[in-house]
C-alpha cells in the first residue's frame, strides 16, 4: 500500500507542473473576446439595455405590476454593467 502511495506521489510531482500552465494560452480567442466586449459595451449593448427597459416597462403597465418593471430594469442594468465586471474578473484571475 505504501508503494502505491509513493508511486502516486511521484506521478503527481512529475505530471502536475504541466497542468499548471494550462490556462496561460488562448491568444486565438482574443479577437472574439474583444469583439464581444466591444459589442456589449458599445451601442449594441446600450440598445439592448434600452429594449429590456422598455419591454419591462410595457409589461409592467400591461400587468399593472412592479415586478415586470423591476425585471426589465435589472436586465438593462445587467447588460450595461456586466461587461465591465466580467472584464475585471477575467483579468484579475488571469
Amino acid at each position: 500500500m505504501r508503494q502505491v502511495f509513493l508511486l502516486a506521489a511521484i506521478a503527481f510531482v512529475v505530471f502536475l507542473p504541466a497542468f499548471a500552465l494550462a490556462g496561460t494560452g488562448g491568444a486565438e480567442f482574443q479577437s472574439v473576446y474583444s469583439c464581444l466586449m466591444d459589442w456589449a459595451s458599445g451601442n449594441l449593448g446600450k440598445s439592448i439595455a434600452i429594449g429590456f427597459f422598455l419591454v419591462g416597462l410595457g409589461a409592467g403597465l400591461m400587468r399593472q405590476s412592479l415586478i415586470a418593471i423591476v425585471i426589465g430594469v435589472a436586465a438593462a442594468l445587467s447588460v450595461n454593467y456586466l461587461p465591465g465586471i466580467m472584464d475585471t474578473l477575467v483579468t484579475g484571475i488571469i
